[in-house]
């Protein structure tokens, strides 16, 4: 009897250790993963400020700011669970990292949209003297369609950012084989 008994007593002994390390392993991991979810949420925390200076970007499109604001708010609940300290740092970890990685292209996909609207203004701005020149000649000449263009024009100069530039290429060539 005091044989199983001293067996049942190592059995205790060693799932004691056995806890004991697993507890151990378990802190020291979970100390590893917080520094690392420090430096995540540092770099969320950048990502937010960048993104919340492109949000607010008259040339930013509708499908883009959907994104951004989506984007804006994650950050904004990953660092309220970091502070929080809510979650396992491991979790945060993990979505941190997904999260940094849909924040950058989203971040690159916006600059990217910012900076071809953008060029496109500069473009449309530079055709706007051609194009209305061009149909206030019409216009002297009576031409019935130059009304339609004058119109088309306005439509252009309303929807810079839109699709003002294609009107502008349109009433170009338009323009051109009609009077050229």
């Amino acid at each position: 009897m005091s044989n199983l008994f001293e067996g049942v007593l190592a059995f205790i002994g060693i799932g004691v250790l056995v806890l004991v390390l697993y507890y151990i392993y378990d802190l020291i991991h979970e100390r590893k993963c917080r520094t690392k979810a420090q430096f995540i949420a540092s770099a969320c925390y950048n990502l937010q400020s960048e993104i919340a200076k492109i949000a607010d970007d008259p040339f930013l499109g509708k499908d883009l700011m959907a994104s951004v604001a989506a984007i804006r708010k994650e950050i904004s609940l990953y660092l309220e669970s970091f502070r929080q300290n809510s979650v396992r740092s491991s979790l945060l970890v993990h979505t941190g990292k997904s999260l940094q990685r849909r924040a950058q292209c989203t971040l690159a996909s916006a600059q990217t949209d910012i900076e071809v609207r953008t060029a496109m203004c500069e473009e449309y701005t530079h055709l706007l003297p051609i194009v209305a020149e061009a149909i206030e000649e019409a216009l002297l000449k009576e031409d019935s369609l130059a009304a339609k263009h004058w119109h088309t024009l306005g439509l252009a100069s309303s929807d810079v950012k839109g699709g003002g530039i294609f009107y502008a290429h349109f009433l170009i060539k338009l323009l051109h084989h009609t009077y050229c």
